[in-house]
């Protein structure tokens, strides 16, 4: 006679592995591990944001309250998590910033859904209605624009805009950093893809000097000297 125990899966799955059963109770672990990633990025937040001391992989220690920074520096094996951290970090890819921003909106957005969920609504209503509210959200910031940049090839234009994210104070980056900046942004930018590329642009730094005497040139830069006599030439046969 064989005997048989009903351990389910657990017995062939790696030591501590915990199973969830039903739609509630996966949403709900779901929910938990993206709110516990939520609370370590939002006490970096604000006047009072605090900054976060972490071991990195080399044996250095890292101070900082930087959201990709933190990311970066942290191992995550939850795949709900993993999918928030990679939307945020593809934000910061794509826009520069608020990477936390989205890790803090989407949590909030999974609370409510979950409370949705309690309240009887099936998974694809809120999908849609979550979708629907989101082609709104678009609407409504179109219209709330003041001032559209259409021709990014006009360096007066691009430079307007670039003094709006800056001091008043800052007068070496309106003076000089900004008119260069312009300058790249008219050189590099795609009219067919409409967008800019990263790899168009180079950024060398030579030790001496200061932010004054940084200069943009269209081509290449090298940093060794000519090996003869000659330094510059036109028309060179």
């Amino acid at each position: 006679m064989v005997s048989h125990t009903n351990q389910g899966i657990s017995h062939i799955l790696q030591e501590g592995t915990k199973i969830s059963f039903g739609l509630h109770e996966v949403f709900l672990k779901n929910l938990e591990a993206c709110d516990d990633l939520k609370k370590k990025i939002s006490s970096s937040f604000g006047p009072n944001g605090m900054n976060k001391l972490m071991l990195q992989k080399n044996g250095r220690i890292l101070i900082s309250s930087d959201t990709v920074s933190i990311l970066n520096n942290l191992k995550f094996i939850h795949p709900a998590s993993k999918i928030l951290v990679f939307s945020a970090l593809f934000q910061e890819q794509e826009l520069g910033d608020n990477a936390g921003t989205v890790i803090l909106l989407s949590t909030e957005i999974l609370k409510q859904a979950y409370e949705l969920l309690k309240s009887g609504f099936s998974t694809s209503e809120i999908i849609q209605n979550f979708e629907e509210a989101g082609r709104l959200t678009l609407k409504i910031l179109n219209s709330l624009v003041v001032h559209r940049l259409i021709n990014l090839k006009n360096l007066n234009l691009v430079k307007s805009v670039l003094f709006f994210c800056t001091k008043e104070s800052d007068r070496n980056f309106n003076n000089h950093i900004a008119p260069q900046i312009a300058f790249i942004c008219s050189r590099i930018f795609s009219t067919a893809f409409q967008k800019f590329s990263k790899e168009n642009l180079r950024v060398i730094k030579i030790i001496g000097g200061s932010i004054n005497e940084t200069k943009t040139i269209s081509g290449s830069v090298i940093l060794k000297d000519t090996e003869g006599s000659v330094k510059n030439t036109r028309k060179a046969n």
